[in-house]
């Protein structure tokens, strides 16, 4: 009896990226790094940070809104809050919600891609302030940073200066 053997044949495989947020609590500084989920618009990797109490924040990784995205916890920072993001079109929003503060400053590395960085004091939640400046280094594409004051009664107060490259693009 004589066995017939099949032909060998390889199968492409198709591009897995798994998007993976790393968060580390470091000396009272808050690293997030790593590529963000992306939002419900499938528009760019995004993250919702929501300073919900003096030096509280909440993350939401994929999200717009406190509602939104993926629930990846609550941490105390008594330092800086640094963001070194990916090479994607990453889109941030930090929300300064309750009339919250912020002892440090925001450090936000957001490479290449068209990236936004947006800090924003939502409507009827007061004044706040950021006690250390706001470094944005967007790379190469459109960047963009908004400081966003939805209550008009309330200022925001960055005693650190501000400064932001966005790069060439």
């Amino acid at each position: 009896m004589r066995y017939r053997r099949g032909l060998l044949q390889l199968e492409g495989l198709t591009e897995r990226i798994v998007p993976a947020v790393s968060i580390r609590a470091v000396d009272g500084d808050l690293l997030i790094s790593g590529i963000a989920n992306l939002n419900a618009g499938k528009t760019a990797q995004s993250l919702f940070i929501a300073v919900t109490a003096d030096n509280t924040v909440q993350i939401r990784d994929g999200g717009t809104t406190s509602a939104t995205g993926t629930d990846r916890g609550t941490y105390s920072v008594t330092g800086d809050l640094i963001l070194n993001l990916s090479n994607r079109n990453d889109s941030v929003i930090i929300s300064l919600e309750n009339g919250s503060d912020l002892d440090g400053g925001i450090v936000a590395n957001l490479f290449n891609g068209n990236d936004s960085l947006t800090i924003r004091i939502p409507n009827n939640d007061g004044s706040s302030t950021i006690y250390g400046g706001v470094t944005v280094d967007g790379g190469n594409g459109t960047d963009q940073l908004v400081i966003d004051n939805l209550d008009a009664g309330a200022t925001l107060d960055i005693q650190g200066g501000v400064s932001f490259n966005g790069g060439a693009g």
